[in-house]
């Protein structure tokens, strides 16, 4: 961030504060298409291999035991 904020275009002005917005958003918008996609595919293996779907699931249960709440632990 401190190096758009510092940014110069070649003739040496300043990167406008909508370029470094777009930039920004362009990021943003890039992890998420790329997490989607891999959620997508992980998914989509899953359910053409279901003998490993029983080995997720089953560590699924171990790891989670009882409870339903998910969090960084």
């Amino acid at each position: 961030m401190d190096t758009l904020l510092h940014a110069k275009y070649k003739s040496g002005e300043p990167v406008s504060d909508e370029h470094i917005i777009g930039i920004l958003i362009g990021g943003l918008f890039a992890g998420q298409h790329t997490s989607t996609i891999t959620i997508s595919w992980t998914l989509m293996l899953l359910a053409k291999h279901p003998e490993i779907l029983k080995r997720v699931m089953k560590e699924q249960e171990e790891v989670m035991g009882d409870s339903d709440t998910l969090d960084f632990e």
